[in-house]
């Protein structure tokens, strides 16, 4: 195993890391933006990347950044989630932020499916409730508008993944 491939094995733990943290306490630590956005001039190095795109991944992770404020703002978006996307989006940088951006959206269309679907079933969501009592987990916050909560860093970190699948590819082949 390559030093490429140990650097994508880092942003696949961190990616882990948030999803796991939005899961179960709706929340993603400040230090796993942090993560990923320094384990990003690793990538550059170890991937023969091509640096003259390099002003461009940072035009879309700062757009990206820019855009997910103004929805954090409207509360519309957690502050976690647009920390986290934003540094994603830096290591898709244009080759595949189209690609991230619909993987996110379907992977978090069928997890606000599934969380809606389980909070309107009575014996699904008082199961989820006893569960999450029972491991000391807090309970899902409401939004600024009174309506549930999605982790949706579940969606941003699948979205990654899949990312990580691509960079893997593209430097293998």
């Amino acid at each position: 195993m390559g030093f490429h491939e140990l650097t994508i094995l880092a942003l696949v733990a961190a990616l882990a890391w948030a999803a796991v943290s939005d899961a179960f306490w709706f929340r993603i630590p400040n230090a796993v933006p942090i993560l990923i956005v320094a384990l990003y001039p690793f990538h550059l190095l170890t991937n023969g990347a091509a640096l003259e795109t390099v002003h461009w991944s940072l035009l879309i992770a700062g757009g990206m950044f820019i855009l997910g404020f103004i929805m954090f703002a409207r509360g519309a978006m957690g502050g976690g989630d647009v920390k986290l996307l934003s540094a994603l989006s830096l290591w898709a940088g244009p080759q595949y932020f189209p690609s991230l951006l619909l993987v996110i959206g379907i992977a978090g269309g069928v997890l606000a499916m599934v969380i809606l679907l389980t909070a309107r079933n009575p014996y699904l969501a008082l199961a989820t409730l006893h569960m999450r009592a029972a491991l000391g987990l807090p309970t899902a916050p409401t939004s600024k508008k009174g309506g549930r909560t999605i982790p949706y860093g579940i969606a941003i970190a699948l979205g990654g993944l899949l990312l990580c699948r691509a960079l893997v590819s593209s430097a293998s082949g």
